[in-house]
Parts: C-alpha cells; sequence; structure tokens
C-alpha cells in the first residue's frame, strides 16, 4: 500500500503523532514472512550503506485493530532509533514527507492530536498552504 495507501496508522513517533502504512504488518500477518527493518545510510563521500535490522517480532493480539496499532507503534519506534542515531537523514523524510503532501497523497504527516501515549504532540514538522516544512 505505501504512498498509495488509505489505511493509515497513527503512531508516537519523535515526540508526535506519524502516521505509518500497514502494508509490510499486513503482508507478514498474511504470509509468515519476517519483517527485517531495512535502512540506507549515506557517508560523507556519497557512498551508501544498507543495514538490515534485526527481525521485528510482532506481538500477537486478539483484535485486528490493536494488532496493527501495536506493531506499527514496535516499527515506528525502531524506525526513530534509526533518525535519532543519524539525525541528518532526517531532513531527507522532512522532504519525502514534503512531497507526499504537494501530491496530495496525504493531508498532513504530523498532527497536534494526543500520540498513541497519550501526550499532547509537540509543534514540530507543520505543512503550509506552500508546501514548505517549517521546524
Amino acid at each position: 500500500d505505501g504512498r498509495d495507501g488509505t489505511q493509515w496508522i497513527p503512531a508516537d513517533f519523535l515526540g508526535q503523532t506519524g502516521y505509518f502504512s500497514p502494508g509490510a504488518l499486513r503482508i507478514a500477518a498474511m504470509t509468515g514472512a519476517a519483517i527485517l527493518p531495512t535502512y540506507i545510510h549515506r557517508h560523507r563521500d556519497d557512498t551508501l550503506t544498507m543495514v538490515v535490522g534485526e527481525e521485528y517480532k510482532m506481538k500477537k493480539t486478539e483484535d485486528e485493530a490493536e494488532f496493527f496499532r501495536v506493531n506499527t507503534e514496535g516499527l515506528a519506534k525502531r524506525f526513530e532509533e534509526q533518525i535519532i542515531k543519524y539525525p541528518c537523514h532526517f531532513g531527507i523524510i522532512l522532504n519525502v514527507l514534503r512531497r507526499r503532501y504537494e501530491k496530495g497523497i496525504y493531508s498532513v504527516p504530523f498532527t497536534e492530536e494526543k500520540g498513541a501515549s497519550g501526550d499532547k504532540a509537540r509543534s514540530g514538522f507543520q505543512v503550509k498552504a506552500t508546501g514548505e516544512g517549517t521546524i
């Protein structure tokens, strides 16, 4: 479902509510496939390193909505750890979110609503009508 998905799942991400596609979880749940989080790191010399992370072990729940909420939170946490470890990559993520907004894929990537933890999200990335992001 990726960028064309319509069933985005909210999850805490860097102190805010981010929306994530459930596609990988849905496919893994249906097929029994492993989820191996994968990250690309760009180095100062413009070379890239692909890192295949440890398998994400899906948590089983009785309720389908709870399954997606809990496991989206888990995968978002893994992604957040990479952004914290490599903060220079966060600008790339913001640019991708801005382009997706401009294409109408979703209205806003982060919101001011309460995160899954119940805390009100901080102001952070905001999309203006021009499509420019501010921090």
